[in-house]
């Protein structure tokens, strides 16, 4: 996988897929901006995300700002985009699963999201090594598919249910 990270008038702001992967490649200086062409390592992890009750987009916290650091800390999720209206709302990504959390008044204890990922173990691995307390390792089995999964509670109270579909070799 190939990113841009681009860093114009001297001020460098840079992607974080590309702080906490290996980067590969050359600086590129022009007058106007400063390229960064860097191969990122690690293979993609989170596929997809969906919500238990109502919005993956809109999950209720407190303090988006808050929500914000955690999520891009623990769960590796890079911020791209933040409104004020309807309600202060943020959305966070990682290899292209989006998240989002928003101010809305909802009760954050029912509500949560189902990340389907690559590789369950190395999920797992990541987030314990950030002090991500991992919970009910288990398979699961549904519609004649099994699941291997595991939940993680955040601070602000959101449930999350990360699961990979087990192939039958």
């Amino acid at each position: 996988m190939l990113r841009l990270a681009n860093a114009r008038y001297g001020r460098l702001a840079l992607d974080q897929t590309i702080v906490h992967g290996v980067c590969l490649g050359v600086i590129l200086a022009t007058p106007i901006s400063l390229q960064y062409w860097c191969a990122v390592s690690n293979p993609k992890l989170f596929e997809a995300a969906y919500p238990f009750q109502h919005d993956v987009l809109a999950l209720p916290v407190t303090d988006i700002d808050v929500a914000s650091q955690w999520y891009s800390n623990r769960f590796g999720m890079v911020e791209v985009s933040r409104s004020e209206t309807p309600n202060p709302t943020v959305v966070l990504e990682r290899d292209g699963a989006r998240i989002g959390f928003s101010i809305n008044g909802l009760d954050a204890s029912q509500e949560g999201a189902a990340i389907l990922v690559t590789d369950i173990e190395r999920a797992r691995d990541e987030l314990e090594s950030k002090g991500v307390e991992i919970g009910n390792w288990r398979v699961d089995e549904r519609d004649g598919e099994k699941f291997q999964v595991f939940f993680v509670v955040a601070p602000d109270g959101l449930c999350y249910y990360f699961h990979q579909r087990i192939s039958e070799e």
